[in-house]
């Protein structure tokens, strides 16, 4: 099992990196991604963090034995774009954190998508960015936008997203896709099971596949 959206003190998180890497010891997590905020959020990741949790990412695995990915969430921000600081991370996951009318939300993701180098497409549609409204067609152009550029699809345990419809048309469409805790405590670190289910009944390929 893997976790691969967990916060930490460097950003917005509770756990400093070797509680979160001994807990996924304990949960018999084979492999994790620390997926801090980017620098547009205001405890976020700067060049000089990253390359600092980079050197506490290593200790702990070493000390553990768990494979922890240097990972980063960045906010899909105007024009699709995402802000990143210069490191090379191991996961890109890129979601929307504003409230948004839909076609704005939609606009961005498609843009983001089409011109940005992520790995991740993260918590869609979920409930903390409130929509006044989905629109369906524009779920299936989403969904086709990231087969074609080879982006996967997060199933997101915290936030229960996105909405079943979504995760099943994904499934068929053959997306790979990723599973996050989006812990901000040491407890909720590898706490994946609904994001699993839902993975194991619609899915065939991971983002495992692809990265590693």
């Amino acid at each position: 099992m893997f976790d691969f959206h967990i916060h930490s003190t460097y950003s917005d998180g509770k756990g400093k990196i070797d509680e979160i890497v001994r807990k996924a010891m304990e949960r018999k997590l084979k492999i994790i991604c620390i997926a801090d905020h980017s620098s547009e959020h205001p405890l976020g990741l700067t060049k000089k963090k990253a390359e600092k949790r980079s050197i506490e990412i290593e200790m702990a695995e070493q000390k553990y034995g768990v494979k922890v990915l240097n990972g980063i969430e960045c906010g899909i921000l105007e024009n699709g774009r995402v802000e990143k600081p210069e490191f090379e991370f191991d996961l890109v996951i890129a979601s929307i954190h504003s409230y948004l009318t839909p076609e704005e939300y939609y606009r961005r993701l498609r843009e983001c998508i089409k011109t940005q180098e992520i790995h991740v497409l993260g918590h869609l549609h979920s409930e903390m960015v409130s929509l006044d409204g989905r629109i369906p067609e524009y779920d299936l152009e989403i969904i086709d936008l990231a087969k074609e550029n080879c982006v996967a699809i997060e199933i997101n345990s915290y936030h229960r997203a996105p909405p079943l419809d979504v995760i099943e048309e994904a499934g068929r469409k053959g997306l790979i896709y990723s599973i996050g805790s989006d812990a901000h405590s040491v407890e909720r670190v590898g706490d994946v099971s609904w994001a699993k289910k839902q993975a194991e009944k619609n899915f065939r390929k991971s983002i495992l596949d692809v990265i590693l």
